[in-house]
């Protein structure tokens, strides 16, 4: 305690409650009756919920923030920028365009900005598009090449992964890394965590010739049972395996 100071008994006016006060000039016990008594609350009704709650200013008409934000906006007349037309607007901001303008707005930014990127400026095949020039839609007219090589790929192997055998979340893998090669011993079914492991094996792929090694990083006798499903794989740095490892078990056979 600081020399000159001394204790005092009082009586606290918020709440009438007695308290041991060391600072000359202290009147009430603790900060919340000092706040109540500086802002006296005053029961009212909610113009928004019609909900009654204590409002500390007499000016106050709603009992939340968000009540007001959601009750008290305002409606505006906006006059289109582009087209001239009037419309109701309600908020607290502003809005320059119609809602069939705005639309057209919209396509024309992406549009703008499909074409800063290089891309094509006009209707595209993605999957968030509708129409017959979609692929993923149902109302498409033509050629469906995603999911051709899918369905010859599993008529070959199967549903279930090659190398771990599971036959959840399967997806087929070009094994050259070209997706316009739909041959036959050209496509391998993986699942989402083989087919993972095969695009981590890229970092250990020095030239872009070796490419059709990071499947065969992670299955290491791929190449034969490619060989045994086909006959001849396309891939000719396979071949010469494929002929090494056949020459290699008849001898292990003698042996036994």
């Amino acid at each position: 305690m600081q020399k000159g100071l001394s204790k005092r008994e009082l009586v606290c006016p918020t709440c009438n409650g007695t308290f041991t006060a060391v600072h000359p000039r202290a009147k009430f016990c603790s900060e919340y009756c000092k706040n109540k008594a500086a802002k006296p609350t005053v029961q009212k009704v909610c113009k928004g919920c019609g909900k009654k709650f204590m409002a500390k200013a007499n000016r106050q008409k709603f009992c939340t923030q968000s009540c007001a934000l959601s009750h008290n906006r305002p409606t505006k007349i906006m006059v289109c920028k582009v087209c001239g037309e009037s419309f109701t607007f309600v908020g607290r901001g502003y809005k320059w365009y119609c809602d069939k303008r705005r639309k057209i707005r919209n396509k024309e930014l992406a549009q703008e900005h499909r074409r800063k990127r290089g891309g094509p400026v006009g209707i595209g095949s993605g999957g968030n598009q509708r129409g017959s020039k979609n692929h993923q839609s149902k109302d498409y007219d033509g050629p469906r090449n995603v999911t051709a090589y899918q369905e010859i790929g599993r008529a070959i192997w199967g549903n279930a992964c090659v190398i771990c055998g599971v036959a959840n979340t399967t997806m087929v893998h070009h094994i050259d890394w070209n997706r316009d090669n739909n041959a036959k011993d050209n496509l391998i079914v993986l699942c989402a965590s083989c087919h993972s492991k095969v695009h981590a094996a890229l970092q250990h792929m020095v030239s872009k010739d070796e490419l059709v090694n990071a499947l065969f990083h992670v299955w290491p006798n791929g190449r034969l049972k490619i060989a045994e499903k086909h006959g001849n794989p396309t891939f000719e740095t396979g071949q010469s395996e494929v002929k090494a490892e056949s020459n290699v078990q008849p001898a292990a056979e003698t042996r036994e």
